[in-house]
């Protein structure tokens, strides 16, 4: 992924709009917890595809902690063939770190 593809208008205002829709992270939530959201994560990893880049329903609100851990485990995760809606659920559910109620894994 190329840092230059964040580096435009229509990427920050597509980031700005998922994140006034979903302030909290979406990852935090179905763990039951909750936590503002300050990054956006794409479901299925765009690798340069404009489709996906800017595609709305391919993003999560996500707080710092989810995303890094989140971009370490989707390098074992294949999203061949999944619906958006499928590609979430499935990637939502192989977050393995719990968060304390102070933000720190456990």
């Amino acid at each position: 992924m190329k840092s230059s593809s964040y580096n435009n208008t229509r990427w920050r205002k597509l980031r700005l709009l998922k994140l006034q829709e979903q302030p909290l992270c979406e990852y935090c939530l179905h763990k039951g917890k909750i936590k503002e959201a300050t990054q956006v994560d794409h479901i299925i990893p765009f690798k340069d595809s404009d489709d996906l880049m800017y595609e709305y329903d391919n993003l999560l609100s996500t707080c710092a902690r989810c995303h890094q851990e989140i971009t370490i485990t989707q390098q074992h995760l294949s999203f061949e063939g999944l619906s958006f809606d499928e590609a979430r659920t499935f990637k939502i559910s192989h977050i393995k770190r719990e968060v304390s109620p102070s933000g720190y894994y456990i």
